[in-house]
């Protein structure tokens, strides 16, 4: 080691120090999830080719150059970024056969993993603003070659009544592929369709009722305890196989919801449970459950570490891999490809956002507006939270009865929906065309959940920007790609917090510390900031950055919220 200074670590065993170190950095990633651990060692064997290209080392170690001690030695971290991101996107292949080319943003994500990898090490990668240019400069390219219409996202749907009828009406016996047979008896179809009805029912996300491998379950996902049922008017948690074959209309079933990406502690909804009546149909959740448990009975302890959606004897979790799988053969089956390509199972939560806008009273009015809209998806704002608190059981689970009455939604209702509520990300795209070549990104709304985060005008001296975006509560990775880019350059990690319940707006004042939601990496993280003025739809908030400068951006009222340090 090149330390010679009197506070050197020197022990007299060189092996305690590789294991200290070990142990460091073995802490360090194991905050990182491992999908994403996985998705960034892809990444960074593409970034260990480009360095053997240039006869250099992938570990960006000078950090006389990485601080711009060394000017030579700082251009040339900075040129090797632009070259790398460049580099990458000339052999990219589209995700999509229909699409005529790669997107240019699907090449910047490399270099947000490899920077990514260096910060987990202590290494702060040089920002480098020319990356965003060589990204408009793609883009540009790209559309000249293209057309702008090649750049328009695959909006996925929701999933309707009429979509689930026609996928469960396929015959026993069906050839869903290749040496694939259809066979509703089995497990995992039994636990599938119990998937998709829940889904629609409770307006969540997949990630939400499953682990992404079955080696990733731990107690924080959804296990078989967080379901209960009112059976004849008595709550219970552990039904026998004699009550869940009699449950019948008036019963219901109790689904608590688990950690999720809006909610990662299950702090702001997880102690108030999801009613959802039981009725005789194919598409009730409480229904296809309990088959579900009848066909694989969980009893007693072991249900709360048992997963919700279990697919054999040995109590293992259907993984998003196998959801996906079968539900692209089950839909392009039986809707056919066209069909098929508009859906995914994003679209359990589409529908039920969009279904409880389309319930109308009695006078042609929309009976739900916005506001419990989001609170029966649970959208993490004040006002959601707020009314998700209020919100009685009868009442939620006749809102969730109302949805499934409603038996076609018009495009036009899924756009609204879609402007007032975020169902997805698909606007990533635009939001880059419109940015423009002007050195200083100016923000439309930051931190608000329609529009990702650009930092305003600096008003000390550094901006926020490395792979850090707005963080929408309702964020979706199941694009066509996956390529939506994060504005910006830099991705250093200042002031992370664990983030609590939502602040009154009234409780906002200046001065005030808060944190607010960002997206980093493509995961939700929180900064905290300090209310520097206050607006009247927005508040100025500043930042720490790296190196003691700050940056102010402007954050929506129903972004803020109460905060514990992580130690």
């Amino acid at each position: 080691m090149s330390d010679t200074s009197p506070w050197a670590l020197r022990p007299s065993d060189q092996r305690v120090l590789a294991e200290v170190v070990t142990m460091v950095h073995a802490a360090i990633d194991g905050a990182t999830p491992l999908r994403s651990l996985a998705q960034e060692e892809r990444k960074w064997q593409k970034w260990k080719a480009f360095c053997d290209l240039l006869g250099t080392r992938a570990w960006r170690e000078d950090r006389a150059a990485l601080a711009g001690d060394d000017p030579v030695g700082h251009e040339r971290e900075i040129i090797m970024q632009v070259g790398f991101v460049l580099w990458v996107y000339r052999d990219m292949k589209p995700r999509r056969s229909a699409d005529p080319a790669a997107k240019p943003a699907s090449a910047r994500k490399y270099l947000t993993a490899v920077r990514a990898a260096h910060l987990r090490r202590n290494l702060r990668l040089p920002d480098a603003p020319c990356v965003a240019k060589a990204m408009r400069g793609l883009l540009k390219q790209y559309v000249r070659v293209h057309g702008v219409e090649s750049l328009l996202p695959q909006r996925k749907e929701p999933i309707e009544n009429w979509h689930c009828r026609k996928m469960y009406a396929l015959p026993q016996g069906t050839q869903i592929g290749p040496r694939v047979t259809l066979d509703w008896n089995s497990t995992f179809a039994v636990a599938f369709v119990a998937l998709v009805d829940m889904l629609r029912a409770a307006g969540m996300r997949k990630a939400d009722l499953l682990p992404v491998t079955p080696e990733e379950f731990d107690r924080s996902h959804v296990t078989r305890s967080h379901v209960h049922y009112m059976i004849g008017g008595k709550r219970v948690a552990d039904p026998s196989p004699a009550q869940l074959r009699g449950l019948r209309e008036g019963d219901r079933l109790l689904l608590r919801p688990g950690c999720s990406k809006a909610d990662p502690l299950s702090l702001t909804f997880g102690d108030k449970e999801i009613p959802i009546n039981w009725h005789d149909s194919p598409l009730n959740a409480a229904k296809a459950y309990a088959e579900l448990e009848l066909a694989m009975p969980v009893r007693g302890d072991a249900r709360q570490h048992t997963p919700a959606f279990t697919i054999d004897a040995a109590g293992r979790s259907m993984s998003h891999s196998q959801a996906d799988d079968f539900f692209a053969r089950l839909t392009t089956t039986a809707l056919g490809a066209d069909v098929a390509a508009t859906l995914s199972l994003h679209g359990g939560r589409i529908f039920l956002a969009t279904a409880l806008r389309a319930v109308e009273t009695a006078d042609g009015a929309a009976k739900y507006d916005i506001p419990m809209v989001k609170a029966c998806c649970r959208w993490r704002s004040d006002t959601s939270a707020a009314i998700y608190d209020r919100l009685q059981q009868d009442a939620h689970a006749a809102a969730i009865d109302e949805a499934f009455a409603v038996e076609s939604i018009s495009p036009t209702l899924v756009a609204s929906t879609r402007r007032e509520c975020v169902i997805d990300n698909d606007d990533a795209v635009r939001h880059e065309l419109k940015r423009g070549d002007k050195t200083e990104l100016r923000m439309r709304r930051a931190a608000s959940p329609s529009n990702p985060p650009v930092a305003t005008k600096p008003r000390t001296s550094t901006r926020r920007a490395g792979a850090v975006a707005a963080c929408s509560d309702d964020d979706d990775t199941t694009g066509d790609d996956g390529s939506s880019d994060e504005s910006g350059d830099d991705d250093a990690v200042v002031d992370l917090v664990q983030a609590g319940a939502p602040i009154a707006r009234s409780e906002v004042a200046v001065g005030t510390t808060v944190a607010v939601p960002f997206r980093l990496d493509g995961a939700e993280v929180h900064f905290k900031g300090t209310v520097a003025r206050l607006g009247a739809a927005f508040a100025l908030v500043a930042f720490r950055e790296v190196g003691g400068a700050t940056s102010e951006w402007e954050v929506a009222y129903d972004r803020m919220f109460r905060f514990t340090d992580l130690e």
